[in-house]
This record gives structure tokens, sequence and C-alpha cells, in this order.
């Protein structure tokens, strides 16, 4: 878990970090933008949108990084960039980051209804669950600084735990989507076993590490 100091301008690893934010955004920007122009008109808005949206994120972020890389510092607000940088940028940093990987399952989410794959309600509600859980779970994290109070573990373990069942559910109903779409019929009984015995494995996983994180607070037992 990073710390919100590594994101600060003073910190020696801040490029390394708006780099692989850069990166990050690229993602959704090639994606839907590939996507948008294999659409027809008609189809095409919600596609246009995110790219437009991804595009101009990146357009702030970026502006923003290099206002704080001028020196000479001739504007006002780049001043005022360069003073107040290192108390506000590990939060352009996280908000960036996250926002990009958000558009960039917004896509994939997108390319599914495209394709028309028949998406079940389990699939919907496990796709938004796991869209809002990343963000929550990221902020929490980086504004406790690294350091969880045990109550503020607690709620942090109950959202990554859930985040990663919504995430196993997702990718059960999405490949069953798959294997009706291909077939045109309900998957055969070995299909299933194959589908849904590792991902009810990893959900049982889950829940007995999400009680033990609740009955430990984040303290750490010591063995004599």
């Amino acid at each position: 878990m990073l710390h919100l100091t590594e994101l600060k301008f003073s910190s020696p690893a801040q490029s390394h970090h708006v780099r692989e934010t850069i990166f990050i955004g690229v993602v959704p920007i090639i994606t839907s933008f590939l996507l948008a122009l294999s659409l027809p008109l008609w189809n095409a808005p919600i596609a246009w949108m995110m790219f437009g949206f991804s595009t101009g994120v990146m357009g702030i972020f970026v502006g923003t990084y290099r206002a704080y890389d001028d020196y000479k510092a001739t504007l006002w607000f780049s001043r005022r960039i360069q003073n107040t940088a290192d108390r506000w940028f590990p939060y352009l940093v996280l908000t960036a980051r996250n926002i990009f990987i958000m558009m960039a399952m917004l896509v994939i989410y997108k390319c599914f209804t495209v394709l028309e794959l028949k998406l079940s309600m389990l699939t919907r509600i496990t796709f938004w669950c796991t869209l809002g859980f990343h963000p929550l779970k990221t902020f929490i994290a980086y504004f406790e600084h690294g350091t969880l109070r045990p109550w503020t573990f607690r709620i942090h373990s109950f959202i990554r735990h859930a985040s990663t069942a919504s995430i196993t559910l997702f990718t059960i109903s999405i490949i069953l989507s798959i294997l009706t779409g291909a077939t045109e019929k309900e998957p055969e009984t070995i299909a299933l076993i194959t589908v849904w015995v590792p991902g009810i494995t990893i959900i049982v996983l889950t829940v007995m590490l999400l009680i033990q994180d609740l009955i430990s607070g984040g303290k750490k037992t010591s063995s004599k």
C-alpha cells in the first residue's frame, strides 16, 4: 500500500507514479477512441463521451504537472501551484488514476453491450458494485496515510473483500453469458462446474479473510 508522501513532488518516487498514471490513462483513451470509430453514429455518443472525458482528465493532469514544472514560474498560477503542490498533488494523482481505471472498466462494459451479450441482473449489479468499490477502497487507504485505525481497517477490509467477491461473480456471469451466446442454449453441467467451483472457492476464502480482519481489526497477533 502506497503512502501519500510517495506521491508528493518532493518524493523521489513522484515521477514514477506520474508516468504510471499517464500510462493507465492512455488505455481508456485509446480503447474508447477505437470503440467509437467502430460503432455507427447512432450508437457511438457514449463511446465518444468516454473518450472526451478521459482525454480531458489527462489534459488537466498533464497540464497541472507541467505547470509545476515551469521553473521560471512566470504566471501567478504556476507560482501558486509550486508553493502548494505537496498538499494537493497526491490527491490529484489518486483522482486521475481512479477515473482512468473506471473509464477503462466502462469501455469494457460497453464492449459487452455492443456484442449484444445477454447480461443478467447479476452481471449488471456486480459490475456497478466493482466500479464503486475500487475508488472507495483506494481513497480510504490513502487518506489514512497507509496506517489504518481499527474501525477504518474493518471498513476498508469489507470494501476490499466485497470488491474481490463482486469481481469474481462478474467474471463468472460474463463467462456464462459468452457460453450461452456461443451455443444459443444453457451451458452444460461440466461447464457450470468448471466455472462455478473456482469462483465459489474464491468467495469462501474471501469471506474467511474478511471475518478474520473484522475480528482482528488490523492488530497483528504475536506468537510465542
